[in-house]
């Protein structure tokens, strides 16, 4: 159980890197000025017998849910399938964040666009389970 976690921990931070974070536009003088949106993270939960659970989202360094699919209050209590459907009827938990921008920049990887599908299928084989492989790379591809 724990390595599935851990799996969806690094499938979300994967999310994170790739699907992009882009600075916000400066609409509102009420938010955060040094905030950015971090788009398009999904949470796949794989059971091992079907199961009500609650899901919550922590922004240790502040930051909050502003999209989600299902909707998002305090947290998603849902009902999920072995298959990994949630509530009969999605594939994953969505949600967009707006965070402070405290990343870090100065090491890591830079993969070409061209490249990017290939390095994600060997991350995915590495930790993600078949079906939910070829459901991200479709929504990751299709942003790129």
């Amino acid at each position: 159980m724990k390595s599935y976690w851990i799996a969806c921990l690094l499938l979300t931070a994967l999310m994170i890197d790739f699907a992009g974070c882009r600075k916000k536009p400066d609409d509102d003088p009420k938010k955060c000025k040094d905030c950015i949106v971090v788009y398009k993270p999904n949470i796949y939960i794989y059971p091992k017998q079907t199961l009500n659970i609650s899901v919550a989202l922590d922004f240790p360094k502040g930051g909050n849910v502003v999209a989600s699919i299902p909707t998002y209050r305090s947290g998603w209590n849902v009902t999920v399938t072995p298959e990994g459907k949630i509530n009969n009827q999605y594939d994953y938990l969505f949600y967009e964040s707006e965070q402070p921008d405290e990343w870090q920049y100065k090491t890591g990887y830079t993969i070409a666009r061209d490249s990017l599908e290939i390095f994600l299928r060997v991350i995915w084989r590495l930790t993600i389970s078949k079906p939910t492989r070829s459901k991200t790379l479709l929504i990751t591809g299709s942003r790129y």
